[in-house]
């Protein structure tokens, strides 16, 4: 977190959702920590504007990214919007979480990090299945 925090070419945005943006990384990534998972520094990004983390689950990494939504708008609620993505990968499970009126992201945390389990689970069983696909094919050999 540390060096997504000091690295000024990341998380280009206002001041104020800079911040809310590393304390919603750094909420997900203690909480990741604090049920076992591996976080580590995440990967490269389509953007300057966006961040993130990677979630390790069992030699899986989901890559969980958050930027703001509406960069160029001139409505202050608009552009005070984050949203926070979570890489699809293999699946075509929602992977993409946003401010509302009604809720705003920090109420979805644990929503993003059951996300990533179901996918963990999902990916395993994925393996699974194609290593014993694997091994009958070679017994037919």
């Amino acid at each position: 977190m540390a060096v997504l925090r000091d690295d000024e070419e990341r998380l280009v945005m206002p001041p104020v959702l800079r911040r809310r943006s590393l304390l919603i990384l750094q909420a997900l990534a203690a909480e990741a920590v604090r049920r076992g998972y591996e976080v580590r520094a995440g990967r490269s990004y389509h953007s300057r504007r966006e961040g993130g983390v990677d979630v390790v689950v069992d030699g899986f990494a989901y890559t969980i990214t958050v930027r703001q939504e509406f960069p160029q708008s001139t409505n202050p609620e608009r552009a005070a919007r984050l949203v926070v993505e979570l890489d699809h990968g293999r699946t075509n499970r929602p992977g993409r979480w946003r401010d509302r009126k009604r809720a705003t992201l920090e109420d979805t945390l644990g929503v993003i990090l059951g996300e990533i389990e179901a996918r963990a689970l999902e990916d395993a069983e994925r393996r699974a299945s194609e290593e014993q696909a694997k091994e009958e094919r070679e017994i037919r050999w």
